[in-house]
């Protein structure tokens, strides 16, 4: 082979190698499309910032924990927009050139104050595509005295190339899985409320204990059912609260209704009090027939009225 010859292969392959290098760098480069992420993906999480308040204190230790677990990262389509969650409300998110970004405000449950902001990053690489997303935000009850304010980031596993799909199960392992363990349920067998009367001034406040037995009784079981929220309120952590003159009950009763107990409020000062119990008396005179007879107790006196 002549020198000639031998420098014009050398050349065409170097040129071959270098174009070859640019279109596998151009491939790589091209945009993550929203198709290319749907599905859900392992992912780890990092807690940047967290404060919390009332009673998700006692959480702080579970939410640390999740640093050391899997997580998951799931994208999915919301009313034709894509969307982004960590295994709560999908967050809409925009996709442009390889960067992310959302924001949510939603109300539901005990939380009705719940605010998220996502920004990140997505690319595609030589063993499929890396994603980084940090979010920040807050969840608060309605008197915003338990919550969280919080600031996560979230990564992909490294060389995850495709989203996770969960495996078919193998029937040999199905007949090897343990049943797991049922938890006992305690039924409740009685509900005290404390104090069984009271009275509170306009704007005052009172905190009332639910007791519960036997030991170990399932509390979500019990509810606060009815109270007249024009006189009260009532919030997540039992505090009483007198908004106008009036009288209400307060019932807690088990789900199903089979038991039940009441604790009763009269709201305003003594004179609107004695009022409210006047007019109550009024009422059941009329419907006494002549010889019966009843007693009215306040937290102040007790009224004796006969037929």
């Amino acid at each position: 082979m002549s020198e000639k010859l031998r420098k014009t292969i050398s050349t065409v392959l170097l040129v071959f190698m270098v174009l070859t290098l640019l279109h596998a760098q151009k491939v790589v480069a091209a945009d993550v499309t929203a198709q290319d992420l749907l599905g859900s993906w392992d992912a780890r999480l990092k807690i940047n910032k967290l404060e919390l308040f009332g009673t998700m204190k006692q959480q702080k230790d579970a939410v640390y924990k999740q640093e050391q677990e899997p997580q998951k990262v799931t994208f999915s389509m919301r009313e034709g927009k894509l969307a982004v969650s960590f295994g709560s409300t999908p967050v809409p998110i925009t996709l442009s050139g390889g960067k992310i970004s959302g924001t949510e405000a939603v109300s539901a449950g005990l939380f009705p104050i719940n605010e998220m902001t996502l920004e990140g990053t997505v690319k595609k690489t030589v063993t499929g595509i890396d994603f980084t997303i940090n979010a920040w935000g807050e969840v608060f009850s309605k008197d915003r005295k338990n919550g969280w304010i919080y600031s996560y980031t979230y990564t992909n596993a490294p060389a995850a190339a495709e989203p996770s799909t969960p495996k078919p199960p193998v029937a040999e392992e199905l007949a090897k899985a343990e049943e797991p363990a049922v938890e006992e349920v305690i039924p409740v067998e009685s509900i005290i409320i404390e104090p069984k009367l009271f009275h509170l001034k306009t704007g005052a406040k009172r905190q009332i204990n639910v007791k519960i037995k036997p030991p170990g009784a399932n509390a979500a079981d019990v509810l606060v059912k009815s109270y007249d929220s024009n006189v009260i309120d009532i919030n997540l952590q039992a505090m009483v609260t007198g908004l106008n003159v009036g009288y209400s009950e307060i019932v807690a009763a088990t789900r199903d209704g089979k038991i039940q107990t009441k604790s009763k409020v009269f709201v305003g000062s003594e004179t609107e009090v004695v009022g409210v119990v006047l007019d109550n008396i009024w009422a059941k005179t009329k419907e006494l027939l002549a010889g019966e007879s009843f007693q009215v107790k306040t937290p102040t006196a007790t009224c004796g009225v006969r037929g």
